[in-house]
């Protein structure tokens, strides 16, 4: 994988993750909001893959247990909307 692009994923895995942090802080989205919990996911999955490459294990732990965490909120937020 090339570095720009590498560093591209980093960038904005990160970006997604403060722009939810930033979010809730401000009191624009809430902590159960699908806004934030999806913003959280997919900035977690972009640092895993950009941890992996670099090969961080310490971060990829990291962001391996936020993206379990933000799939168990994703997955509850959809079968709540379903009952």
């Amino acid at each position: 994988m090339s570095g720009w692009l590498l560093s591209s994923i980093g960038y904005v895995g990160a970006g997604l993750i403060l722009l939810g942090y930033f979010q809730v802080s401000r009191g624009g989205w809430t902590g159960k909001s699908s806004a934030f919990q999806l913003t959280n996911l997919c900035g977690a999955l972009l640092l895993v893959v950009y941890s992996v490459a670099l090969t961080a294990y310490a971060n990829v732990l990291l962001n391996v247990v936020w993206l379990i965490v933000a799939i168990v909120a994703v997955v509850r937020l959809l079968l709540h909307r379903k009952s």
